[in-house]
């Protein structure tokens, strides 16, 4: 995500506070989520349907309207072997999202990525989701400090349209 996004600054302005970035999260509009649903929309892979994990229904929908595809509630009754994409608002320990790709799949989807809006890396949630054969795509991840949430410098998630 570019360093001058609105969306950055929001949470930038929340740091180090794990509880401000939350309720920032928990608060956004459809229309904030707008910016990070473009920026989705442009980078990621391609993708039949949208799969939200549970409260990203207004990220899932920003980036399907600007993907021109579907979102789909489950249970889902997509095409068998679409592709689809689970999005969530923030990846921690990536339990629920392991619990909506699996869900995908036993419906005949096939999901390759999970894209967070955040991604915690300091809660697992990459290794977890690795183990079942997905990739993640993060606009922002935060890591733990001992004061607190600050942005990923260790090995930031760089990945480019074709990844």
């Amino acid at each position: 995500m570019n360093p001058t996004s609105p969306f950055r600054a929001a949470v930038a302005a929340q740091l180090p506070s794990e509880a401000a970035v939350d309720r920032l999260l928990g608060a956004m509009t459809p229309r904030e989520w707008q910016e990070v649903g473009s920026v989705f929309a442009a980078r990621l892979p391609e993708f039949g349907v949208v799969v939200a994990a549970p409260g990203a229904h207004d990220l899932a929908r920003a980036v399907a309207q600007a993907r021109g595809v579907s979102v789909l509630d489950g249970p889902w009754t997509g095409e068998p072997g679409t592709l689809a994409l689970v999005l969530t608002g923030q990846l921690r320990s990536g339990e629920a999202e392991r619990d909506a790709v699996l869900a995908a799949r036993a419906q005949g989807l096939c999901v390759e990525v999970v894209a967070a809006a955040v991604e915690r890396t300091s809660l697992g949630g990459r290794h977890l989701l690795s183990g079942v054969g997905v990739r993640v795509r993060a606009a922002l991840q935060l890591a733990d400090a001992p004061w607190g949430l600050l942005f990923e410098r260790r090995a930031p998630d760089r990945w480019s349209v074709a990844s």
